[in-house]
This record gives structure tokens, sequence and C-alpha cells, in this order.
């Protein structure tokens, strides 16, 4: 090996080796810092093989060991455990100020998401405006109560579907018929428009794959997450699969945001003449209280809200309860009728 080969290799290692040095140095029993008991972390992984393939029932089976407080070394992140709903009350009700700015998973610096997001953004005056935005505009009774008619509308259409297919002999995806009945429900509170059709469209199918996507991404275990100090490196490449996820989805809001603004222009629509959730937000972004990156992320966070749960519950479903569809219809008539 040549020298300039060699000089090249050792710049590339020695970063790496003098974390790998700092981090065993650094690592050792948490009760030595004056923090909760927990199990002795091993050099460099820590306590990361103590929660096993269930993390779930290991940190229940640790709680017991060690107390409903106690401290694990993932990595070279330290973290402080509460197993107890007392204490969970006390930490996440009574000290919500000093515990409120979260660590967050480095997929989210994706396209600078955290810096936009209601979620992950610090207890800031910026965090206080979305959060103020979100509970009195966007999430508020009043809200809710004006869309009723739009839900029963949806609700009506999904019948219809299900009806038709019933009647066809024809078997019905629950997943998916419930999944585009969800987001044309969001699409409209959000957009006035509907997304997509009960006839299994190749864009619906899209849709559904990247929402599914970007939320097995944003769950993936990420060695970054145990190791800071590696994360520009990006090893397993979740960041860059999540920023190619983001790209898509917010090209999609953008398209919708652009024919929303040539809309109004258009049609000389007045920021007292608030219509959807989007109009809105972009009369806030007139007056300079919001970017187009905040507006991506808060839409981000209806969709989400409102979407991902009912995907993973209505997948559950129809995996684990193969209801004929009659039932199916009688169910849905019979929830959805006061």
């Amino acid at each position: 090996m040549e020298f300039p080969e060699a000089f090249s290799l050792l710049c590339l290692l020695l970063p790496l080796l003098i974390c790998i040095l700092h981090l065993l140095c650094r690592t050792g029993r948490p009760g030595s810092r004056g923090l909760p008991p927990g199990p002795r972390p091993l050099p460099l992984l820590g306590n990361i093989l103590d929660l096993g393939a269930l993390p779930h029932k290991a940190l229940a089976e640790l709680a017991r060991r060690y107390g409903a407080v106690m401290t694990l070394q993932l990595g070279t992140v330290t973290t402080v455990v509460v197993s107890s709903c007392e204490l969970a009350r006390e930490a996440l009700q009574n000290n919500d100020h000093a515990l409120s700015s979260r660590a967050f998973p480095d997929v989210v610096r994706a396209r600078n998401h955290y810096k936009h997001s209601l979620v992950w953004l610090p207890a800031t005056a910026k965090w206080k405006a979305f959060r103020r935005l979100c509970s009195m505009q966007i999430f508020s009774r009043q809200k809710l109560d004006g869309t009723e008619s739009l839900r029963r509308k949806k609700v009506d259409e999904l019948l219809d579907y299900l009806h038709e297919s019933a009647a066809a002999g024809r078997a019905v995806e629950v997943s998916q018929a419930v999944f585009t009945t969800l987001l044309n429900l969001m699409w409209n509170t959000l957009f006035s428009v509907d997304l997509l059709t009960h006839n299994g469209d190749e864009f619906g199918i899209e849709m559904r794959e990247l929402f599914r996507e970007i939320m097995e991404e944003a769950a993936r275990p990420n060695i970054s997450d145990f190791f800071p100090a590696l994360r520009w490196i990006d090893l397993q490449g979740c960041r860059r699969r999540m920023e190619a996820y983001l790209d898509r989805l917010f090209a999609i809001f953008n398209g919708i945001v652009e024919e929303k603004m040539h809309s109004r222009e258009s049609t000389g629509r007045y920021p007292s003449q608030v219509g959807d959730v989007l109009d809105y937000l972009l009369d806030l972004r007139d007056s300079s209280e919001l970017s187009r990156e905040d507006i991506f992320s808060l839409l981000i966070i209806n969709v989400n809200s409102h979407v991902a749960t009912h995907m993973a519950h209505t997948s559950q479903y129809a995996s684990s309860s193969p209801t004929p569809i009659h039932s199916l219809i009688r169910e849905v008539y019979t929830t959805s009728r006061p």
C-alpha cells in the first residue's frame, strides 16, 4: 500500500477509533453518576442487548428487579425509564415544562423536519404557537363538529361501495377500503377535495405504500440513535430513505398548495373568508407567521394523526377477523348511525 493510500485510510479510521475509545471510557455503572439504579452496561453496547426481541416485556422484568425508575445505557445515550403510572404522571404532568423537550430520532432530521414539527420542537415560542393553532383551529371541538356531515357522507360512500361489492360477489380488501375513506375524509378537511377512489386505482395503492414506508422507517431501530457521534455517517441509510419519502409526500403537498394559491388569486378570496384548513394556514403564511415548511409539517401531523393509527388497527382487524362482507356492512352501518 502506497503512503497516500495508507494516510487516507488512517484519516478515515482515526475518528472512529477515537469515538470508540471515548465511549469505552464513558460507559460505567449508572449509579456512579447519581442516576437511578439499573443493569450494568456492557462496554460500547451498554444495555441494548438487555432489551431483547420484546422490549416491553424486557422493561417490565427489569422494572421488577431495579424499581419503577431505572437507568439504561443504550449505546452512548443515557436513558431514565419510568414504569409506574404515578411516577409517570408526576414526570409528564407536574413537571411537564422541565421534561417537555424530547429527544428525537435521526430520521426526523430529513429535510430538517424536526425544526418545523410540533411533535419534535422544544417548548419554544414557535412550539406554543403551533400547539395553540392545532388546539384552537384545527382540532377544536367546533371544527370537528363542523365536519360531521362530511364524515357521514364518507361513511355512506364506503357503505355504497360495500353494498356494490356484495351484490357483485366481489372480494373487498378492508384495509384499502377504510384507508381510502379515512384519507378522503382528511383530504376534504384539509383541501376540500377527494384524493382516492374505491376502485383500487394505482395512485391510491401508491399513497398507502408511501405512508406505510414512512411509518416503518420512523420505527426502524437506527444505530445513529444509540451512537449520536456516528449519525453523520448514516450507516443504515435511514435518514436518506426518509428524505426520499418526504420528498415524494411534500411534492404532493406542494402541488396542492400551488393550486390553492392560484385559485385564491384568481377568485380574489380574502383572508377573512376562511374555508378549509389549508386556507387558514395560507392566511397565516400571508401574514408571515408560517413558512411553507411549517405548513407541510402541520399537514403531516393532520394526516398521520388520523391515518397512521387507523391503518395499523384496520390491518390487524382484517387479518384476524375474516368477517363476511354482509356482517361488515351491518357493523359499519350500526356504528355510524346514532
